[in-house]
């Protein structure tokens, strides 16, 4: 009769982004999966645009992920996609629990995993309930660094040294796509640009919300990092010129809308910070953003300015079936405004 192994823990959890699922990972599952009798993996920033710090859609993850490991590894294992709550951890921490226990049951011993790499691994430490168990720095991979020569030096020959056999033609199909040429072009900038940047501690812009009627006013851009996706009106503040002056002009220059500071003052609603330290990928940029509500009917006519090549009326069910379509933080600044209104 053979001896069922026991195990520490009912469940591990790991959390991670996984951009792209690499050998480190794999090391990761497999000390989950000796100590733990099954092993629930939650994928980050999911339906968030395609950026640099995360091409890869949450489907197109699970599969590079389920490439990888074998069939033994994968009965052990279930999936939960999570989105970001960049500006919300309770929800964010809340949604994670909740959906574990639906996988795993209540009053089960429970397992973190991941590497305390940096400050960005503190989120490691947010479930009191659950033990930490460390895995390490696998031979000290790093997805940042594989992704810089995926898009920028694709032809050294070490490339895919620290990927998973059964991930490797997930990324060469990929290279074949419309997607991975414009990100390509986007990390292409990314270095070009970055080497001229004037480095200062912080860049402060203001943005503006615009509700009119149920719908809100948003701007695709045509620099490269925003091409084609839902941003808002932006400026960056001149010297002596206030947040209102400032959000004024970026409507007049992006929107063709013209209200005056002393105007928009009047439809003024609620106002806030978000300093996200990935919202811009060339320099730490905080938003003062400012939510205001026009009384128009029908919404007042808008016009693209000189750097915008479309500006739209959304209507405010549209803006949750295209969270994917907004850049950076946008989507997350417009939840923690319409969730605190």
């Amino acid at each position: 009769m053979v001896k069922q192994k026991s195990f520490k823990f009912d469940a591990a959890v790991f959390i991670g982004r996984f951009q792209p699922f690499h050998k480190g990972h794999v090391n990761s599952v497999r000390i989950a999966l000796q100590n733990a009798h099954q092993l629930i993996i939650i994928l980050g920033s999911y339906r968030m645009s395609a950026s640099i710090r995360g091409p890869w859609l949450a489907e197109e993850r699970i599969a590079m992920i389920q490439s990888a490991l074998s069939q033994a590894q994968l009965k052990k294992i279930q999936f939960i996609c999570i989105r970001d709550r960049l500006y919300n951890e309770d929800i964010w921490k809340s949604n994670i629990i909740n959906e574990v226990e639906k996988k795993v049951g209540s009053g089960k011993s429970i397992a973190i995993i991941g590497h305390e790499k940096d400050s960005s691994s503190y989120y490691l430490r947010l479930f009191p309930n659950w033990k930490f168990m460390e895995t390490g720095n696998y031979k000290g991979i790093n997805a940042t660094d594989f992704r810089m020569s995926y898009f920028l030096r694709d032809k050294i020959k070490t490339l895919y040294e620290h990927i998973p056999e059964g991930v490797i033609p997930h990324l060469k199909k990929y290279k074949r796509t419309e997607d991975y040429k414009i990100l390509k072009a986007k990390f292409n900038a990314f270095e070009s640009l970055k080497l001229h940047l004037k480095r200062d501690p912080e860049k402060t812009v203001c943005n503006a919300i615009i509700a009119c009627g149920g719908y809100f006013l948003f701007v695709k851009r045509k620099e490269i990092f925003s091409q084609n996706l839902y941003s808002l009106p932006e400026a960056t503040p001149k010297e002596n010129e206030s947040y209102f002056e400032c959000v004024a002009r970026a409507l007049i220059e992006e929107t063709g809308l013209h209200i005056s500071p002393e105007k928009l003052r009047q439809y003024y609603k609620k106002e806030g910070t978000f300093d996200y330290a990935g919202r811009n990928p060339l320099e730490k940029t905080i938003s003062h953003t400012f939510l205001f509500e026009l009384n128009d009917v029908p919404y007042p006519k808008v016009t693209a300015g000189k750097n915008i090549s479309q500006v739209e009326w959304v209507l405010y069910d549209d803006i949750y079936t295209n969270e994917h379509c907004f850049y950076s933080d946008f989507f997350q600044i417009i939840q923690w405004f319409l969730r605190n209104y």
